[in-house]
């Protein structure tokens, strides 16, 4: 019940990350130092044109993390970070990574972007994860893990 409720916590925070808002780098990443061992790779090559990202989640921490379906995309613009409307809905759903495990995962750029990237250049995909140690969360407990990946 505690990671339904978290997942729908997720779901309002990202689409909060919709509208056409500046992200500064320094500024918009939740990081915790316990999470450094956490990793996301983008496992394909991204044209403007592609419909998915596969992704691979790294759990090198000791504990349990637990991360959902939502994501956002961000566009590296003159020198931040600019996000794009959210034009889909993410299933409330929690899947745990075990310590030392990863997750093989795709998500849908044809969700935000029916026609395609718009621009080429810099994009990263960022997620929320929080560590089960952390149940019940509050917002101070979730985290954001990136991967960046370069359209032509």
């Amino acid at each position: 019940m505690k990671k339904i409720i978290f997942l729908i916590v997720i779901v309002l925070g990202l689409s909060g990350c919709g509208s056409s808002e500046t992200l500064d780098a320094s500024q918009n990443l939740r990081v915790n130092e316990s999470l450094v061992d956490v990793r996301l790779t983008v496992m394909n090559e991204v044209q403007r044109d592609s419909e998915q990202i596969n992704l691979e989640l790294w759990n090198d921490t000791s504990f349990t993390l637990t991360y959902g379906e939502a994501f956002a995309i961000e566009f590296y613009d003159e020198g931040v970070w600019r996000s794009f409307p959210i034009f889909a809905e993410f299933p409330s759903i929690g899947y745990g990574l075990e310590p030392g495990s990863t997750s093989a995962l795709t998500r849908h750029l044809n969700w935000f972007f029916p026609e395609g990237l718009p621009y080429s250049g810099r994009y990263r995909i960022r997620m929320d994860i929080f560590n089960d140690a952390d149940i019940p969360i509050t917002e101070d407990d979730l985290h954001d893990v990136v991967a960046e990946f370069y359209v032509e």
